[in-house]
């Protein structure tokens, strides 16, 4: 079984960018240090407090391969309820196999756990797809149910993710406007530097001063690629 849904690689990867500036911004003027969201190359990953947490690992040639973990769902392998061994391979069925290498390589090396002895990749969910669609091995439904909904903001519109992380960070609609403009500049594909000019730098300098600063927002944006 393979259901398709209409998310596309530019829709999932520039609302991961969105989520992740969004979340230096908030840094900036925040007194706590809570980094839910990170990059490493071309994967990107997202955690929240509930035990919830998951990587997506992008392609230049505009593909991608995703999967998630949650504590809370009954395909957890630690869970009392759980008696068989556990294996990830079932949720990659049907994966092409370009993606399954990368998933492999890249994106389940960051999902590693202690199990039974051994250290591996522990996930109860996964998808993938390309510039037209995403795709699971299962009732749509269910992949959400069981992890895949600490993505919801990245299957949104462009304009509904800014609202969702604009409310989750408490942040300004000028906060936002900078962010729009930061977003719509960073290439989707490759790696390419971006400088900000002098006023997108002029008004996040002036939210420093009771929080935890304009450095560790240049640190988090160098990371992707953004040179301040």
């Amino acid at each position: 079984m393979i259901i398709e849904r209409k998310y596309s690689f530019s829709q999932i990867k520039q609302n991961c960018f969105l989520g992740y500036i969004s979340q230096a911004v908030w840094l900036i003027s925040s007194k706590v240090k809570l980094l839910e969201q990170s990059w490493e190359n071309n994967n990107y990953s997202i955690s929240n407090t509930g035990g919830t947490f998951g990587t997506i690992s992008f392609t230049d040639s505009k593909e991608f391969i995703g999967v998630a973990f949650s504590k809370e769902s009954s395909r957890n392998p630690f869970s009392i309820s759980q008696k068989s061994d556990y294996s990830y391979k079932p949720f990659l069925n049907e994966v092409p196999d370009n993606l399954y290498k990368i998933a492999t390589e890249e994106c389940l090396q960051y999902m590693i756990q202690g199990y039974k002895g051994k250290n591996l990749p522990i996930i109860t969910s996964a998808f993938w797809g390309n510039e037209l669609n995403t795709f699971v091995n299962e009732k749509w439904e269910d992949a959400l149910t069981n992890g895949l909904f600490i993505y919801h903001n990245h299957f949104l519109s462009f304009e509904k993710s800014l609202l969702q992380w604009q409310s989750y960070y408490e942040l300004s609609d000028a906060d936002i406007k900078q962010i729009r403009i930061i977003v719509s500049k960073i290439s989707l594909t490759g790696n390419k530097l971006l400088s900000l000019d002098g006023k997108i730098l002029s008004y996040f300098k002036t939210k420093e001063e009771a929080g935890n600063g304009f450095d560790l927002f240049k640190e988090q944006l160098g990371v992707i690629g953004i040179i301040i």
